[in-house]
């Protein structure tokens, strides 16, 4: 008996800490990979399936066969099913669902999924002045309707490499129909030659747009490669003391350099961004190790359009200095002393707008700063009719260190008064 109560207890502990996913009920989903051209099957395309339920456990893959059939376990409910050429170089552009999501019953449920042929674009990438790293591709970036640029790249192609390391074959496959620029990037940072778009631009306005058919198979003019350009950006304070910061680079058409694209460190306060291609720029501070929401243009700019220009060229660094110009919060009302027995205490803080983080105390004997920090000070003889005061100093994140000071007080002698 006692053993049965063992393992009932045993039993319902492991349903307690079961995953959710674990009890969920799995139907068959099937149907058919076609091509949208002439409907005929197709063999070998990534077939998966996961439900839109968060509980319902990871997705589930498999290959559709040579009749282009697939069959999956699905959960009952609401799917996503998607289907993709597998192959980097594929023929067919990933597709989703139509109805974005397919219901699964108790019975099953089909989705047949319509390929469509995707575009292909080939071009040599050539260099004269050093070998071409193994870790370099050229990536497709969309062109929307009204001219936009995507922020990231839908489709990226490794490059074909030989003997010769001066003149490297690559491919971007896989493109849906509708206009696209390219451009040649780092996988890792370190690139020989500089990230640029093609066919040899610094910025993605001047980039050649390319607008391509479904299906078509494009052969562009060679990119020359360019020696990369470094940007050394060195930050301080209103004091004048080094600040370590991060910076937002820009082209001059306004559109900004993606993180992943530069190879980006700070060292001795010095934030250095290499693989610029030449050109002009403009950056923005984005934060530093004291002010992290603090934002400002190069330099002291208050808008992207007043922001100063950096030319960078190839094969050199370019060196700038800009200066932090933190918000100063507005001074409210100053710090109140008050002489208790044998010496002065800060009895009200300042008040500022807006309020600082933290405050510190250091107190003045005629303008000149003493040794004492905190709101209480022991009067001494030597302070005897001279002028001592309260001065605090305020921190806040973003904004301009701010002190400010109480009203003089002249002690007559160092005991109670």
């Amino acid at each position: 008996m006692r053993r049965l109560v063992v393992l009932a207890a045993a039993l319902a502990l492991a349903l307690a800490l079961a995953p959710a996913g674990a009890a969920t009920t799995l139907r068959t989903l099937t149907g058919t990979v076609t091509s949208g051209v002439d409907d005929t099957p197709i063999e070998g395309m990534r077939v998966c399936v996961g439900s839109t339920a968060a509980a319902s456990g990871a997705e589930r893959c498999t290959t559709s066969a040579a009749d282009g059939t697939y069959t999956l376990p699905a959960a009952q409910g609401r799917n996503q099913v998607t289907v993709e050429d597998p192959s980097l170089f594929g023929d067919w552009v990933d597709q989703r669902w139509p109805g974005r999501t397919v219901t699964v019953t108790s019975g099953g449920a089909r989705a047949d999924l319509r390929m469509r042929p995707g575009a292909r674009v080939r071009l040599w990438l050539t260099a004269t002045d050093r070998p071409i790293e193994p870790f370099m591709s050229v990536a497709a970036y969309r062109v929307a309707a009204d001219g936009t640029i995507a922020s990231t790249e839908t489709s990226f192609g490794n490059l074909s490499r030989g003997p010769d390391r001066s003149r490297v074959y690559g491919e971007v496959a896989k493109l849906p129909a509708g206009t696209w620029v390219l451009r040649m990037e780092w996988n890792q940072p370190g690139g020989s030659h500089a990230q640029a778009w093609y066919p040899n631009s610094a910025t993605a306005r001047d980039a050649q747009r390319i607008t391509l058919a479904e299906g078509e198979d494009l052969t562009l003019d060679d990119m020359p490669l360019q020696p990369p350009g470094t940007l050394a950006i060195t930050a301080k304070g209103p004091d004048g003391r080094p600040a370590k910061v991060a910076v937002a680079l820009f082209d001059d058409a306004g559109r900004a350099v993606p993180g992943h694209l530069l190879a980006s460190t700070t060292r001795a306060n010095v934030t250095t961004l290499r693989g610029l291609p030449s050109g002009t720029y403009r950056f923005r501070v984005v934060e530093n190790t004291r002010t992290t929401r603090y934002k400002q243009w190069h330099p002291s700019a208050p808008s992207f359009a007043q922001a100063g220009l950096v030319k960078v060229r190839g094969g050199a660094t370019t060196s700038v200095t800009t200066t932090l110009r933190y918000r100063t919060p507005k001074r409210v009302s100053p710090p109140r002393t008050r002489h208790r027995g044998y010496g002065l205490t800060v009895t009200t803080m300042p008040r500022w707008s807006p309020m600082p983080t933290r405050q510190q105390v250091r107190w003045f004997r005629d303008g000149k700063a003493t040794d004492s920090i905190g709101r209480a000070y022991a009067v001494e003889r030597r302070d005897v009719g001279h002028r001592l005061q309260a001065c605090v100093t305020g921190y806040r994140t973003g904004w301009a260190t701010v002190t400010y000071c109480s009203a003089p007080y002249r002690p007559k002698d160092t005991w109670h008064e």
